[in-house]
């Protein structure tokens, strides 16, 4: 099959999209899919190539990072008939999320979305977050009618979609994979692991709570950092690396400092791709505090990694771990601080959530990515092709009646 992707981010930018698009795109390449990718033409990156559909974009004002395109869909509708896109899929909400609908419209194919965001919890990065929710809801519910078909990564997404949204139209779980093999498979020397940790003066036996992400409010990483005082005192060595960046990182770093734990807190800012496994590698265990997840991939990949998770309880951190034999979930604080003192003061129970860490992690590859969305597209393409069938006869059917009567 010959599929479109559409998104309005795409190559250099680096976020949890793109990566599910190329992700998904690899796992697609196995069963002989070919996928084109309609994306927004940003500044000094925008050359087309013949798998590559550019559309003119300016920089978005409120979030420099982000482009917004034309969503005039003439040139990108000759390129999807040119390269005979028999499913659209977009992926974002935006600009080429309505480009996806028009080209679907225009050709006479579905429309699949997969929805990767829960808008809710981002309103703040929208328009300086001058933009309340009941005003953004009606907004995305007129989005949401334009997709024949949805792709959710969790049971969390599907019942948001549902409830906030009413979608009527078929939906399905999908969750989200990844290319795991090189968090799987690393297996850094000694000196590879302490070396890392003393570029960010953290000592070779120091134990290290890890979480890679956004430095954002809604990963409630002040939750992290609150536990620390209590935690220090019983395991003085404690080091909380914070790997990312984001607009709240001085935030936390005046909270750190406020509450006398600085020094137990390194944040490394954004690392290169090809440094995540050893950034994880060089940590203890991984622990998320976020509730605002649509899937949480980087606890897959600590999970890869073979790091024991400590998950805040929400839906999308329970479908990761799949069960509470898998990690250990708390609900406030204190169950948090009682979580890190488990593992830290029980080797054994460390090496047990280790290995069914990376056993859970399997569920999550690029193969069964590619696998379960290449059988949807089948079951898309037969039930779209059945419904115009039935709604031509049905036409067919109202044309004659009324020839009758006349």
């Amino acid at each position: 099959m010959n599929i479109g992707f559409f998104a309005d981010c795409w190559e250099p930018q680096v976020n949890g999209v793109i990566i599910s698009m190329k992700n998904l795109q690899q796992g697609l390449a196995a069963h002989g899919d070919n996928v084109y990718q309609f994306a927004p033409a940003i500044w000094r990156h925008w050359q087309q190539s013949t798998a590559v559909f550019k559309q003119f974009a300016v920089r978005y004002p409120f979030q420099k990072e982000f482009y917004m395109a034309s969503p005039l869909a003439y040139r990108a509708v000759s390129f999807a008939r040119r390269n005979k896109i028999e499913i659209a899929h977009g992926h974002t909400e935006f600009s080429l999320g309505l480009m996806a609908g028009s080209v679907a419209k225009r050709l006479s194919i579905p429309y699949v979305f997969t929805l990767h965001t829960i808008w809710k919890y981002y309103t703040h990065y929208l328009f300086w977050g001058l933009v309340p929710h009941s005003i953004l809801i009606p907004i995305m519910r007129n989005f949401y009618q334009k997709p024949d078909y949805f792709i959710a990564p969790t049971i969390k997404m599907k019942a948001y979609l549902e409830e906030q949204f009413d979608i009527q139209v078929h939906t399905t779980v999908i969750p989200t994979g990844l290319d795991l093999d090189r968090f799987l498979t690393y297996d850094p020397p000694e000196e590879a692991r302490r070396a890392f940790r003393r570029k960010y003066g953290i000592g070779p036996h120091d134990p290290v709570m890890i979480f890679v992400g956004r430095m954002g409010r809604e990963k409630s990483i002040d939750e992290l950092i609150d536990a620390l005082p209590r935690l220090l005192a019983k395991h003085p060595a404690l080091k909380l690396l914070l790997v990312g960046g984001g607009p709240c990182k001085h935030e936390f770093e005046v909270q750190a400092n406020s509450l006398g734990v600085r020094e137990a807190v390194v944040f490394t800012g954004y690392l290169p791709w090809e440094n995540l496994p050893l950034a994880y590698k060089a940590a203890d265990f991984f622990a998320i505090a976020s509730r605002t997840e649509s899937q949480g991939l980087v606890t897959v990949e600590a999970q890869a990694s073979g790091l024991p998770v400590i998950a805040a309880e929400d839906a999308a951190n329970r479908e990761i771990l799949g069960s509470e034999k898998n990690g250990l979930v708390f609900h406030n604080g204190d169950e948090l601080i009682h979580a890190v003192d488990s593992l830290l003061s029980n080797p054994g129970l460390a090496r047990t959530l280790s290995e069914r860490s990376r056993e859970r992690s399997y569920f999550f590859t690029v193969k069964e990515y590619g696998a379960r969305v290449h059988a949807y597209y089948q079951w898309v393409r037969e039930d779209y092709a059945r419904k115009k069938t039935t709604t031509g006869r049905r036409r067919m059917g109202k044309e004659t009646a009324t020839n009758g009567r006349r």
